[in-house]
């Protein structure tokens, strides 16, 4: 039996030091440097305006970036101010990184509702700006040119002037 207790106190010897070892380890501090592209910068050049249209008439007005502004039941409806002004902006911002586009949040006023908001960014074609992604990166900016539709009621006096909002939001992806 003497034998068995030294061996025991052996063996507790033994993890006493082993696990000493264990508690005496280093430790290091790592530090890891991060780097973050350029934000997104948006810059307003031109803000919309349809012009002067024809008070108490229900029409629907579509600005098109390039192409002006048209009624959709009869021009003549557009008194003066027919070229319309689609709204102009510039993107600006990564050189690697793709965007996507967005538009939302429409607010109407005094019977008067945007909708069907179209773009044109880097000078193609123009279409529905919930439908671009994966567009190529700004750099150092490309042309945003956004159209849009307005629902008239005809409820309008003549004299009355109406703003309408709505949100583009350009995002990295």
């Amino acid at each position: 039996m003497c034998n068995f207790a030294r061996i025991y106190v052996f063996v507790l010897l033994l993890i006493a030091v082993v696990s000493t070892k264990v508690v005496c380890a280093a430790e290091q501090t790592v530090t890891a440097n991060v780097a973050f592209d350029l934000p997104l910068t948006l810059s307003y050049f031109a803000s919309a305006a349809v012009g002067t249209v024809r008070a108490g008439v229900a029409d629907v007005y579509t600005v098109i970036p390039n192409s002006g502004t048209y009624a959709q039941n009869d021009q003549n409806n557009i008194l003066y101010g027919a070229a319309g002004s689609f709204i102009d902006m510039f993107v600006s911002g990564s050189a690697t990184q793709t965007i996507a586009f967005s538009v939302g949040n429409y607010s109407g006023n005094n019977g008067v509702t945007p909708s069907a908001a179209t773009c044109s960014y880097d000078d193609a074609p123009a279409v529905s700006c919930n439908s671009l992604s994966a567009q190529s990166p700004p750099s150092l900016g490309k042309s945003l040119f956004i159209g849009y539709t307005l629902t008239v009621d005809g409820s309008q006096s003549a004299g009355d002037s109406v703003d309408t909002t709505f949100d583009v939001t350009v995002a990295y992806e």
